[in-house]
């Protein structure tokens, strides 16, 4: 019986505004944001400070 080592990689991290306008803008360029939302807060979504590799 062979044995199987079964690793798996977790992240988390605090977004920049709500899951709601996280959704409307997945898969949008950029550019396209602040005429989606009609404001920008943050420029980007995840920051690199706020993300945390298990």
């Amino acid at each position: 019986m062979a044995q199987v080592k079964v690793e798996a990689n977790c992240t988390r991290s605090r977004i920049s505004g709500g899951s709601s306008d996280a959704r409307r803008i997945a898969r949008h360029a950029s550019q396209e944001i602040e005429g989606l939302l009609g404001h920008v807060d943050e420029p980007e979504i995840i920051h690199r400070d706020n993300l945390i590799l298990n």
